[in-house]
């Protein structure tokens, strides 16, 4: 015979009034996750709505900050670039008009020494017939050359080259370049015994030690007094 029981209306009434009441609990404990889930999300959607409010204040904040930097920046390089400007401008104006004053003193003493020298036609203790500057340029030797003063007689040419202010590159010069110059584009003096000659207003560094060293006479502009020193001069 089988043990089992049988159900009766009583017992399936019971049996589904507990499956009915646990369903009830299960869907309370849901319903209650779900509330809770919402309002987690709800209150986390919140925070960052204000973090990125803040955010947004605080990109706003630096993009202004930028935009302002660029503009001072901007207007800084702007005073810079007219400073640097009239700066340059000046500078230049300042280097033309002293170089307008170097020409016009180089040509005041380039007058009186030939002024001078026309009164007396002697330099270095010899006469000379003729005085004049001279200017060469010659297609065959591809070369110009500009000579202050030239004295010249039958056997001797001087030539005396004046600056405002002499420095020792002068004398080099006046021996080296000026003397070859010469040579080449005036042939016709190559016999003649040739001395030289350098003038100014002022003798910078040692230019006149190294004149007398040369054998160079000097000629210096004191005022409106012209002094000669040719004791030291040689024959080139």
């Amino acid at each position: 015979m089988d043990n089992q029981k049988e159900l009766t209306y009583e017992m399936v009434m019971q049996m589904f009034a507990t499956s009915s009441a646990e369903a009830e609990k299960r869907s309370a404990e849901f319903d209650a996750n779900l509330k809770k889930s919402k309002e987690e999300a709800d209150k986390r959607s919140a925070e960052l709505d204000i973090q990125l409010k803040e955010l947004t204040t605080n990109v706003n904040a630096t993009t202004k900050s930028i935009r302002e930097m660029r503009e001072e920046n901007s207007a800084t390089f702007q005073r810079t670039s007219e400073f640097v400007d009239k700066t340059t401008k000046s500078v230049q104006d300042m280097r033309e008009e002293l170089g307008g004053i170097g020409k016009s003193n180089g040509k005041m003493a380039e007058e009186l020494v030939r002024n001078s020298l026309e009164k007396i036609m002697t330099f270095g203790g010899i006469e000379f017939d003729d005085l004049r500057p001279l200017g060469y340029y010659s297609k065959k030797h591809n070369k110009r050359a500009q000579f202050d003063i030239v004295l010249t007689n039958g056997s001797t040419v001087a030539i005396v080259e004046v600056k405002h202010r002499v420095k020792e590159k002068h004398i080099t010069e006046l021996v080296t370049k000026k003397v070859a110059d010469f040579r080449l584009l005036y042939p016709e003096y190559n016999n003649h015994k040739m001395l030289l000659g350098i003038g100014g207003m002022w003798f910078e560094d040692n230019s006149e030690k190294e004149a007398n060293e040369q054998g160079i006479g000097i000629i210096k502009i004191i005022g409106e007094v012209v002094e000669f020193q040719t004791n030291e001069m040689k024959i080139y």
